[in-house]
C-alpha cells in the first residue's frame, strides 16, 4: 500500500514538473526589440516563427503577433497528446506564416496577351509525366 502511494505521489510530482516546464514564447517581427537572441517574452519577443519552433518543447505555446512571416518553419521535436506544442495567432487571424516569396519585376511578353514573366534566381525541377499522350491544361496555383 505504501509503495502504491509513493508511485501516485511520484506521478503527481512528474505531472506538476512537466506542467511547470511549459513555456510561452512570443514572436513579433514588428516589435522594435524583436530578435531571435531574445527569450521570447512580450517585452523581448523573438523575431521569427522558425526560431520559436526550434525552442519549443512539448507543452509550450508560441504566440505569433500580427504580421506576415515569410519563412520555413521546422519543429525540432514533436509535442505529445498530453502536452502538444501550440502555435496561435495573437490576436486570432492576424498572423500569416507563408513560405512564399514576394515576386516582383513582372514583364509583359511582347505580342502575347495576357502573358507576363519574371526572372527567377531559383531553379526548379519537375518529373511530372502525363499518362496520356494528349496534352492537358493544368490551372496555375493561386497565390494569395
Amino acid at each position: 500500500m505504501l509503495h502504491r502511494a509513493c508511485l501516485c505521489a511520484a506521478a503527481v510530482l512528474a505531472a506538476l514538473a512537466s506542467g511547470a516546464a511549459a513555456r510561452e514564447y512570443v514572436v513579433d517581427a514588428r516589435h522594435p526589440q524583436a530578435a531571435d537572441e531574445n527569450p521570447g517574452a512580450p517585452d523581448r519577443p523573438l523575431k521569427t516563427v522558425g526560431k520559436a519552433a526550434q525552442l519549443a518543447k512539448p507543452g509550450d505555446t508560441v504566440l505569433v503577433r500580427p504580421g506576415v512571416y515569410r519563412e520555413a518553419v521546422r519543429l525540432r521535436q514533436s509535442g505529445t497528446a498530453e502536452a502538444p506544442i501550440t502555435f496561435a495567432a495573437d490576436p486570432p487571424g492576424r498572423a500569416i506564416i507563408t513560405g512564399a516569396d514576394v515576386v516582383t519585376g513582372w514583364q509583359k511578353v511582347e505580342d502575347v496577351e495576357p502573358i507576363y514573366r519574371v526572372p527567377s534566381p531559383s531553379r526548379y525541377a519537375s518529373s511530372v509525366r502525363s499518362r496520356s499522350r494528349s496534352s492537358r491544361h493544368v490551372p496555375p496555383a493561386r497565390m494569395l
